[in-house]
């Protein structure tokens, strides 16, 4: 992919994860671990999270923003996806309705 020392550029896996499928796999282990070059890797790639770094895998942002970008892309993910489908306000209370995982059941 590249040498060692583009791997661990910063900008150049940011660019790189914008226009290359799963670039995120040959990037430096600490640009594995910079939530921003995981979540723009993410909101191009469904395959971004599975070379994330292990504490990334799990970020909820990650995952929903993962979601957004492609419904299949958090399956090795061990966060929660939650959608908000409908939010009342009413009186001083909240009535919502939401949607658990992606299986569109609520």
């Amino acid at each position: 992919w590249a040498a060692d020392p583009l791997k661990a550029d910063r900008e150049v896996v940011l660019e790189a994860v914008r226009h290359k499928r799963c670039a995120l796999e040959f990037a430096a282990d600490p640009l594995k671990a910079d939530r921003e070059v995981v979540l723009e890797a993410v909101r191009h790639s469904r395959c971004a999270l599975e070379w994330a770094a292990d504490p990334l895998q799990a970020d909820p942002l990650l995952s929903t923003e993962a979601v957004a970008a492609n419904p299949f892309a958090v399956q090795g993910s061990t966060s929660l996806v939650c959608t908000l489908i409908e939010l009342i306000a009413a009186e001083g209370t909240y009535r919502f309705r939401v949607v658990l995982g992606l299986s569109g059941k609520e």
